[in-house]
């Protein structure tokens, strides 16, 4: 199984571009480290939606631990999960219903876009700091996503 995590972009747009935070410093290593190894290296769950957030929200591209570069760097190195929108849609059309939908907090279409991202993932593993965003993940009947506010909280390594 693949070692995959999604990474809300509030999250990588406060911590990657400057981290300050052990943890969030940790977390960077982590993705960045590659030994070419499918079930030892981090994979970095994406998707069209994602990538055109992180692109529009991230200062300092050149900066070694902005998100963007991160991404560039594990495209180079075939180490994203990346979900086209063509497969989004069709996890929104089989889970996302009616009753799903009502009992949505997020009304915010970018989120709903991510849940199909995380609910796909070979670990559902989410890092993000939205409380609606993560209550949303345990609405889609048949998955269980592990989600957690800071990086020490979640056993990404592991």
């Amino acid at each position: 199984m693949k070692k995959d995590i999604f990474i809300d972009n509030n999250i990588t747009s406060k911590y990657f571009s400057n981290p300050i935070n052990e943890e969030y410093k940790k977390l960077i290593e982590w993705l960045k480290i590659y030994k070419g190894n499918e079930e030892t290296d981090a994979y970095l769950v994406v998707s069209p939606f994602l990538m055109r957030e992180y692109n529009e929200s991230n200062r300092y591209p050149n900066s070694r631990t902005n998100i963007v570069q991160i991404i560039s760097d594990m495209t180079k190195e075939g180490r994203l999960t990346n979900f086209n929108k063509k497969q989004i849609e069709a996890f929104q059309k089989q889970y996302h219903t009616k009753k799903v939908l009502k009992n949505l907090l997020t009304k915010d279409t970018k989120d709903i876009n991510h849940i199909p991202a995380v609910l796909m993932s070979d670990r559902k593993m989410a890092l993000l700091e939205d409380n609606n965003f993560i209550h949303d993940l345990n609405q889609v009947t048949g998955f269980t996503a592990l989600t957690a506010k800071r990086p020490e909280e979640l056993p990404y390594k592991d």
